[in-house]
């Protein structure tokens, strides 16, 4: 049983160094990071071209780098914002053309906590 155990702890430190720890799932909880590396891919539809995407939220970072990009259906870009060290609100707005928003973020060692909510709004 030791052995279980020794093999665990192993295996969690080399995931955590080579590719980080994330704890919730960014889109749904908040979640906490621990050197966070790579990128990650969410979206968001629209039903009709009022319709709007609307992503806010908060990150505090400890160190490292968390860079969000949003695109429209089409591939533009619509706005970014990076998170570096310190306390942030974040702010990204899409809308006009109907299908997926696609929000990718790009993790650089990141250690913090990253919190993203969607509204959607529609003017008739």
């Amino acid at each position: 049983m030791r052995w279980a155990w020794i093999v665990l702890i192993v295996a969690v430190a080399t995931l955590a160094y080579f590719a980080g720890l994330r704890f919730g799932y960014l889109s749904l909880t908040p979640t906490w990071m621990y050197n966070a590396q790579g990128n990650n891919s969410y979206t968001f539809r629209t039903y009709d071209e009022r319709g709007e995407v609307f992503l806010s939220g908060s990150c505090t970072t400890r160190s490292g780098e968390a860079t969000l990009r949003l695109y429209a259906p089409g591939g533009t870009f619509v706005g970014g914002q990076v998170c570096r060290a310190g306390s942030y609100n974040l702010a990204l707005r899409g809308g006009g053309e109907i299908g997926l928003y696609k929000l990718t973020v790009d993790f650089n060692h990141f250690t913090g906590r990253l919190e993203i909510n969607e509204n959607r709004s529609a003017s008739y």
